[in-house]
């Protein structure tokens, strides 16, 4: 896979960042100046910084990417049940009934973490469609919009730059 990766001009880092700050949960302040940004595509980008790592998925939307771990388990997290993870992770959106519990409380356009209910492991991040109060009166739709899971192209992509420790 060749991907083009450059450095971000510190206008688009700068702005980049402020996206963060304003749209993830918990208020994140993260000190990297200098932005790397591998293209994916024209439009959708993986984004890395000294202390971050982000899926751009347009110019206006910006979400963790999941080897954010730190910082994703202390957002609010949907937990689904074995049945729904490889559905979940070849894009579905994650659906009411494959729900079995959630962490924390969250409102619809909040970016929370999806995370299997086996071994608690983060398989995906996506933004709420509904708020966490009314997912006990719900038994079927649509509860999250997927954006990022494993084995996207973001997720292969890293696999592709990752230098071993």
């Amino acid at each position: 896979m060749g991907l083009r990766s450059f450095m971000l001009p510190k206008r688009e880092a700068s702005r980049i960042l402020d996206i963060i700050r304003s749209k993830w949960p918990g208020n994140p302040t993260f000190k990297t100046k200098a932005i790397r940004n591998v293209e994916i595509d024209e439009a959708r980008s993986l984004l890395i910084g000294d202390d971050f790592k982000a899926v751009k998925i347009s110019n206006e939307e910006v979400v963790p990417f999941l080897k954010m771990d730190d910082y994703l388990g202390r957002i609010s997290a949907i937990v689904i049940d074995q049945g729904a993870i490889r559905f979940i992770c070849n894009g579905a959106n994650v659906m009411r009934p494959g729900i079995v519990r959630w962490e924390g409380e969250f409102q619809a356009g909040d970016i929370i973490a999806v995370k299997e209910a086996g071994h608690n492991k983060l398989i995906a991040v996506g933004a709420a469609l509904v708020p966490s109060q009314d997912l006990t009166a719900m038994s079927k739709g649509v509860a999250v919009k997927n954006l990022h899971y494993v084995g996207d192209p973001f997720w292969e992509a890293y696999k592709t730059i990752e230098q071993p420790a």
